[in-house]
């Protein structure tokens, strides 16, 4: 209850003792009044960082977009640009900075965009964004301008009537007008014209295609062409490029003849070879079907060799210099050969006696330590090692260890009664009671537990 009534003291406002604060008051009121007119003119809270991700696109003109431009997908809007810069080619693209706040939306390479009206009387645009196909691999980096397209203006549509284009379209409607005004005329001109447009109709039959859907995937595909076509860029260089393979048909023309005559033979003859082609095909079937597993996994193995592989390259350019200086050592290798080969030749029987005599009889187990010929030369040698370390102010010298038997000469009486004293004799005097156990001691470390009754 303490704590409580002390807020209630704090925060409830006395008339006698309260004092406002006008000036405190009127700064809060202007920060609030200046945040309030930046957000609205930044179109976001001035130091609270921009949410979402931020794509971009590559535009041949974006004149009317800003900031206030939405982005839609499928209709639906999901952010804003951020801002335009210069694009990879500033004299004749610009990047559009999209900032979307939906983040399941990710960028294809078959992405596409376009900038459009956002309605029928033009003013202000948006951008139509298409993501792409979710079975094409992420896109890095911007859409480029070939995938990008703008809203087709009324004075663009109207610049094909610039210069003679009116006039000449009026002389085409006076002359429509003169043609139609004598029926017996267009009554002809319909007689010479029937046999030619049976013949025309013969020829849109096939454009009708066999199956249902035919006509349809061809408009579409049309509609494909055409989009790509609203590319000035490209289009532009597919003017150029197609004037430069006139230039050089012009150029052939001759030679082009030529085989053209010629063409009806190969035909035949391309057509035998087909024949055969696919009857050997019906043979690869079923061996591209037996392939098939390791095809799925010849992925995988290329991948995890990919570093192995660049590695290589790196070892490969190292080596260069290496086998560059090699060519003298090879040259003289070159010329030692034939005496290398008399050599190779005389060794020819020491290594058959190695191979059919001296590692059998190294495999050979030996009955008595059960252990093969080549695995008692390590034990052999460390036994060797061990009793020729020991030395003394001679020198050194070899000692082999015999175990202690009963009639050993270390474990009479007499031997241990000799050690005793020339332990009493070499002690001080408080220690010489301890002899009798440090020669015990000392000979069951020398010759094991068959010593333990020394005394």
């Amino acid at each position: 209850m303490s704590a409580r009534s002390g807020l209630r003291r704090r925060f409830d406002i006395v008339p006698a003792k309260h004092r406002s604060h006008p000036v405190a008051i009127g700064f809060v009121v202007i920060a609030v009044i200046v945040i309030a007119l930046l957000s609205a003119a930044l179109r976001h809270i001035p130091l609270v960082p921009k949410g979402g991700h931020v794509v971009t696109a590559e535009f041949a003109a974006a004149n009317q977009v800003s900031t206030r431009t939405v982005v839609r997908v499928n209709g639906v809007e999901v952010g804003r640009v951020d801002r335009v810069e210069a694009g990879s080619d500033p004299y004749r693209t610009s990047k559009v900075v999209m900032r979307l706040s939906n983040g399941k939306i990710h960028l294809h390479t078959d992405a596409s965009a376009q900038i459009r009206w956002r309605t029928l009387f033009g003013g202000l645009m948006y951008v139509d964004l298409h993501p792409g196909s979710a079975a094409a691999p992420a896109l890095r980096g911007s859409i480029p301008a070939g995938r990008t397209s703008n809203q087709a203006e009324l004075d663009q549509l109207l610049q094909t009537y610039a210069g003679s284009t009116a006039q000449a379209q009026r002389n085409v409607l006076k002359g429509l007008r003169r043609t139609l005004g004598d029926p017996a005329g267009t009554g002809r001109t319909l007689d010479a014209l029937g046999p030619a447009l049976q013949t025309v109709d013969r020829g849109l039959q096939p454009a009708l295609g066999e199956q249902t859907g035919d006509l349809r995937g061809l408009v579409a595909s049309t509609a494909k062409t055409v989009q790509g076509l609203d590319d000035a860029l490209g289009l532009q260089d597919l003017v150029t490029s197609a004037d430069r393979t006139l230039a050089v048909t012009d150029a052939q023309r001759q030679r082009l003849g030529q085989t053209i005559q010629l063409s009806p033979a190969s035909l035949r003859s391309t057509y035998t070879t087909m024949g055969r082609l696919r009857t050997t095909l019906g043979h690869l079937d079923p061996l591209v079907t037996k392939l098939r597993p390791g095809a799925r996994v010849l992925g995988p193995a290329a991948r995890a060799a990919t570093p192995a592989l660049a590695q290589t390259e790196t070892v490969l350019h190292d080596l260069r210099p290496l086998l560059q200086q090699g060519g003298p050592t090879f040259d003289a290798l070159r010329q030692a050969s034939p005496s290398g080969v008399a050599l190779m030749h005389g060794l020819d029987p020491t290594v058959g006696r190695l191979l059919d005599s001296i590692l059998p009889w190294l495999r050979t187990p030996d009955p008595g330590t059960r252990l093969a010929t080549y695995e008692s030369v390590g034990p052999f040698w460390s036994a060797l090692s061990a009793a020729a370390g020991e030395y003394d102010s001679v020198g050194y010298r070899i000692r082999f260890t015999v175990p202690p038997g009963t009639n050993s000469f270390l474990m009479s009486p007499p031997m241990a009664s000799q050690l005793n004293q020339a332990c009493a004799r070499s002690a001080l005097p408080r220690a010489r009671a301890l002899c009798p156990k440090a020669v015990s001691v000392l000979a069951r470390g020398w010759f094991g537990n068959k010593a333990g009754g020394t005394g």
